[in-house]
């Protein structure tokens, strides 16, 4: 079981907040800043937000400007400097003017992450998948069944039910030898498991050079953030440092698949949510 960090997650200034069904932004304060006014708004990402007026999306700045208009019928958020944008059925880019720089022509396209970006000719679920440059040229064919975002210079990717990773060339740099595999964190490991069934899955992590850094010991696992990833076993949660090493021991029922912001982790303690602390201390947080 994961919880959410929420608001206190957030770097950006601006907050959603909801009201009688409309959604517009607050400060830190509370302060309306924004009015609501929209039927589902996404954070602030690049300074711009998408929102949504009856069927139909655009992006606002921070000051509630609808910089870019509301006319298209599902968007992503800015990453790059481009987003994701879906008209008629069909997936293209624009950049933060508006300006369509990718024609739409794809099934699907996710955000851009260091340059590339994956999309699939038909649906996400049933079609090959492969990257674009910022350009709109495919350099990394469709032949992957699953395909994930650049982190560290390798994206996760699957072939044939497994799992393995690639750089942004295209070559094999971790052996599709995994039932999952998760993006690498800016620590340079990435979680995997193997088995497919949730009740008998074995969690570990690897690093860039596909060897193994952390054995899989653990029945779950969360990703690692600010040095320090949570692990399950025997019931109960604790947290690891990237040497495998017990820092906070396991006696958590629940955590935050987001693990640490800002130096602290939602975390539940007999039931009981609290913050804690990198050294396991209960602390309060704003």
């Amino acid at each position: 079981m994961f919880i959410t960090l929420n608001n206190y997650a957030q770097a950006e200034p601006l907050r959603r907040f909801e009201k009688n069904g409309k959604w517009g932004f607050e400060d830190k304060n509370k302060e309306i800043v924004i009015q609501p006014v929209y039927d589902l708004v996404y954070g602030f990402y690049e300074d711009l937000a998408a929102v949504k007026k009856g069927d139909k999306w655009g992006f606002i700045d921070n000051t509630g400007n609808e910089v870019i208009p509301l006319i298209y019928d599902i968007v992503g958020s800015f990453s790059e400097g481009l987003a994701a944008v879906n008209k008629d059925g069909l997936w293209g880019f624009i950049n933060k003017t508006g300006t369509m720089v990718i024609k739409p022509q794809y099934g699907f396209a996710a955000d851009f992450h260091e340059g590339l970006a994956p999309v699939s000719v038909g649906e996400w679920m049933k079609s090959k998948k492969g990257y674009i440059d910022k350009k709109g040229k495919l350099v990394i064919p469709y032949k992957y069944d699953q395909a994930h975002d650049f982190h560290i210079g390798i994206a996760c990717v699957q072939l044939d039910g497994k799992y393995g990773g690639i750089n942004t060339k295209g070559k094999i740099i971790i052996p599709f030898a995994y039932d999952g595999l998760f993006d690498f964190s800016p620590e340079g490991l990435a979680r995997a498991h193997y088995g497919m069934d949730p009740r008998e899955r074995k969690y570990g992590f690897i690093d860039i050079n596909a060897k193994i850094r952390i054995p899989f010991d653990y029945s779950n696992a969360c990703d690692f953030s600010e040095g320090l990833a949570a692990v399950y076993k025997n019931g109960k949660w604790g947290f690891i440092d990237k040497t495998g090493k017990l820092i906070i021991p396991h006696i958590y029922s629940s955590v935050s698949g987001q693990g640490f912001q800002n130096g602290a982790a939602h975390v539940y303690l007999d039931k009981k949510p609290i913050y804690i602390d990198k050294q396991g201390k209960e602390i309060r947080v704003p």
